[in-house]
């Protein structure tokens, strides 16, 4: 075998692997929190004029366009109605939650005070087999 039969062989395109293909990665979970500022969603739902209120229908429409694409599990607020939680599903990483919140017009517009991603592990379908019964 000579350098020439090796550059011979390097003219067939490479096959790409992909490691996702092959083997199942189990989904990912990340729970994203957020506090208002001063108001609580009800105070910016009643104002219409607002700008807050503005920003709430787009950050509820971009939370729609997620729920359809299955990104988002699903999402509420918190029971004194001063900020929202989401559980994003089917995340690769972090970068999926955090450019949600950052790109959110009610953090762009200065209405979030807080906001946190957290990953939580949950039992998925595909980890049945290493969960133990007691």
């Amino acid at each position: 075998f000579t350098n020439r039969h090796l550059l011979r062989f390097t003219k067939f395109p490479l096959r790409k692997f992909s490691f996702e293909q092959h083997f199942k990665i189990p989904p990912r979970f990340f729970l994203v929190t957020m506090k208002y500022t001063e108001q609580s969603a009800e105070e910016i739902s009643s104002d219409t004029a607002s700008a807050a209120y503005a920003c709430l229908l787009e950050h509820n429409s971009q939370l729609k366009l997620l729920l359809e694409t299955r990104k988002l599990s699903f999402s509420g607020s918190f029971t004194d109605n001063s900020g929202q939680f989401m559980l994003f599903s089917n995340a690769r990483d972090e970068r999926e939650p955090h450019g949600f919140v950052t790109s959110s017009p009610l953090v762009t517009g200065g209405h979030v005070r807080h906001w946190a991603v957290e990953e939580i592990d949950l039992a998925s379908k595909e980890r049945e087999d290493e969960l133990v019964a007691y």
